[in-house]
Parts: C-alpha cells; structure tokens; sequence
C-alpha cells in the first residue's frame, strides 16, 4: 500500500461541508447551519464537529442531514469504536450497531426501544466503560412535542458548594440498568422486565461521582437519576438525601437545554458531561422513530487533567489518516506516528538516515540500490550473509512507544515501549514536490520478510515538530 502523507496542521472547512457555527443556548451547546452535510465528511469539517462538541460542553446539532443508516455507522466511527446496546433486541434488524428508538408497532410490538430515555440518565452508564459520544438521527417526529431536553454537569458540579465538591470528590456512586425497569418501566407492559441473563450480563457498577473529562480536563457530576442507586459503602438513609438534592440541582433551568427535533436532525452528544431526558408530551398514536449510534468510551475517573501523568498528548486522532505518516515529538522524544491497520503505531526514526532526513532535512534513503548504506542496515546485511540469508534483510525488530486513543485524542507514553509486529523500517526519498523532503518508508513485515505496506512523510524539523 502506498499512500500520500501530509505533515499534521490545524486548517477551516474546505469543499462543499461549508457550515456555520452559532451556540444553541447560554447552558449548552452548538448549531451547524448552512445547508446539510455531504458525505464522506472531509477531516476539516469533521475535526470542527469534534472540535464544536467540547467546546459547546457536549452538545452539537446539525439539521438536514441526509443520512443512511452505514453512514450514521462511518460518522460515529470517527469519534471511536462502536459500543452497542446491551438489549440487542432493539437492534436495526440489518444494522446491528444501530439501536432503534421507536413507539410504532407492528404485530403487537414495537420496532425499537419504546418509552426510551423518559428520565434523566447518561447513556449506559451501567457498564463498566460506558460510551463516550452518542449520534441519535431523527427520522419520523410527531407534529407537537417528543422534545429532548439535555444538561450540562460540568455547569452542576462548578456550582456547588466548596465542601459539597469536597465530599463528593471521596465518593463513587452506583449505577444499575435495572433500576430504570424496577422503577419507570415497571408500569409498561409493553417494556416487561429484564430477564436474569440480561441482569447477569449488566450488573450493577461503580464510577466515581465527580468524573474528569479525558480531553477537556474538566470536572462533571456523573449520576443520574434514572441508573444511579446510591452511593458505595453508604447506606440508602444517608445516600438518598444527598442523591435526591443532586438530582433537583442538575437540572436547573440554567443548564438546561430543550431541542425542538425536525425530520432529518442529527444530535451528537457527550456522555460525559450531559444528562438527556425524552419529553413524552406527543400524541403516542403519532410515529417517533429515531436511530442512535453510540461510541465506546473508557472507564470513569477522577484527576487532575489528563488520563495519566506519564501519558502525553500527542494530537487529535483524526489527524493521522489510514495510510499516512507524520512526525511529532512527545516528552522531547521525537517519533514517527503512522495509522495502519486502523492503529497509530509510534517508532523511533529507527536508523541515522532516516533521523537526518526528518529532522534535518538532509533529504538521504537508507538503501543505494539495493545496497544498504547506514550503519544499521549494513550491520544487519553483514548478519545476513553470516546466516546465509539474502544481503539486505536486517534483522532487527522495531521497537514502538505505547499509544492509546481516548475520545478523539491520541496519547503516547515515551517510557513504555514493546515490540511491534514489524521486522525493520527503512526509508527512501520520493523528492521535494511541495519544496519541504517527502520520504516513502517502508514497513517490513516479521514474518514474511518483505514489505507489507509502504507510506510517504514529509521530513520536519525538530523545531517544527513541537509538542502539542
């Protein structure tokens, strides 16, 4: 594979994904306008999506979007793996990622999630790394109501009191999927119980009360009325005063937003920081029916700002195309990140020419022909020909740096480093078409002993290649 490979750099909308950007409200959120979005998204327009959802503290909305359900599923993917529902039954029957929210029946029963979300709640903050980001797309609303309110916890918790954030700060809360049947579906026949193999599957957990944003370092409440049972270690008589306050402040007038839904409105939300509650205003014989796409998150904690302190942010995910190569420095460690395979792998400049070439700018390759040239790569054709094996195949597996993607986010830890499934990386020039050196380099599979796939970088001063 050989695929062009631009340096990472921040730049607007471009094409015909033109919108504009104007806030919902003074609680929370963003509106795009200017005509409906044209698929595939183009990265400047989908990293000012990103970008919107925390800035705007978890709420973009985008109106008129033409929307198949494979293109709900690729968007989504975007932002992250998919998280499906834990009740598959309310699966699109040909798209199993996509959850059906829906009061239409059809032979007695409805086709999706009926009455879903009508409390306040995070989305499947019953399980142990509830998802991060959800896309829900309307497709039929009714004339009058069915309207979705939703609210900023990042705004409820930078309310409260000095000692209440104190004692909040020590606690974890309970979360429990059944509590929302035991309690709100325990009146609809049409939602009956959970049976005990999907108790077993969603049993209760714990998160911490006071939640820290992965990317944006802020702190939230993460409780809700309609999963949270308690608080950890706490009996209910002490626990449910303390929980029944936080409910009522949570949803202030202040923080809160209402959306009015029109056919065709794609709603994206973070979990991490917004409640969603589903107003059941309408006429229940007039159709509802929406599709929501969730994205999996990590594991709710607490600190300071980012996931750990050894862990340094590199760039935002998306800026590391499938196929492409980019150079970044971390810890003033500098690296080669490359995405492949749907994985940003982060090496050394593994050799002294290819180090020249990306950080000098002394546009040289590792191989004259078919003869290896730098130190490294001569010693392991020396070792080559000793283990009669063909000059030039350099046994020396690459060693990578730790990375992980939390949210949109890359991050790498310098101190870590493994093995990769890659036998050696060499380089060579491809010439200088925009004046800066463009390199192909070469990643050499381990076991077949030949290149498996090849990407261009363009070389970077040290200067240039800052940490972000």
């Amino acid at each position: 594979m050989s695929v062009a490979v631009t340096r990472a750099h921040e730049h607007g909308g471009s094409g015909e994904n033109q919108l504009a950007l104007r806030p919902l409200s003074r609680a929370l959120g963003a509106e795009f306008s200017g005509g409906g979005l044209v698929h595939p998204l183009d990265d400047a327009t989908f990293a000012r999506i990103r970008g919107a959802l925390n800035e705007s503290d978890g709420l973009v909305v985008m109106h008129d979007m033409q929307m198949t359900p494979v293109q709900h599923i690729e968007l989504a993917r975007r932002f992250g793996p998919i998280e499906r529902h834990a009740a598959d039954g309310f699966a699109h029957p040909d798209h199993a990622d996509v959850l059906v929210v829906s009061n239409i029946m059809k032979k007695g029963r409805p086709i999706g999630a009926i009455y879903a979300g009508q409390y306040w709640h995070s989305d499947m903050s019953y399980v142990s790394k509830p998802p991060m980001q959800s896309l829900l797309y309307a497709l039929e609303i009714p004339p009058i109501g069915g309207d979705t309110m939703f609210t900023n916890m990042y705004r409820a918790y930078e309310a409260l009191s000095e000692p209440m954030k104190r004692l909040l700060g020590g606690l974890e809360a309970v979360h429990d999927y059944s509590h929302a049947y035991d309690t709100f579906f325990n009146t609809r026949k049409e939602r009956p119980p959970l049976t005990p193999e999907l108790r077993a599957k969603v049993p209760p957990v714990r998160h911490p009360v006071v939640r820290t944003h992965p990317v944006t370092g802020r702190k939230s409440l993460y409780i809700s009325p309609g999963f949270t049972t308690g608080f950890a270690g706490m009996p209910r008589e002490e626990s449910r005063p303390i929980l029944e306050f936080l409910f009522r402040h949570a949803v202030r007038p202040e923080f809160v937003y209402r959306h009015r839904w029109q056919v065709r409105d794609l709603v994206i939300w973070d979990n991490a920081c917004t409640l969603h509650l589903a107003i059941a205003d309408y006429d229940l014989s007039t159709a509802r029916r929406l599709h929501r796409v969730t994205v999996a998150g990590d594991a709710p904690v607490q600190h300071e700002r980012e996931p750990a302190t050894e862990w340094i942010r590199l760039c935002p995910s998306a800026d590391i195309a499938e196929g492409s190569a980019t150079v970044l420095c971390a810890g003033g460690v500098e690296m080669l990140v490359i995405r492949r395979q749907g994985h940003c792998l982060a090496v050394p400049p593994v050799c002294a020419h290819m180090a020249d070439a990306l950080a000098k700018g002394q546009f040289t390759g590792c191989f004259d022909g078919n003869a290896p040239k730098c130190n490294q790569h001569l010693a392991g054709a020396r070792a080559d020909v000793e283990n009669d094996e063909s000059p030039g195949m350099v046994q020396s597996p690459v060693l990578q740096y730790e990375t992980k993607e939390v949210s949109g986010v890359l991050y790498v830890n310098p101190a870590r480093q493994r093995l990769s499934d890659l036998q050696y990386v060499t380089c060579s020039p491809l010439g200088r078409p925009d004046g800066d050196p463009v390199l192909r380099i070469n990643l050499w599979s381990s076991e077949e002993g030949e290149s498996v796939e090849s990407v261009s970088g363009r070389a970077r001063s040290a200067a240039q290649a800052g940490k972000p």
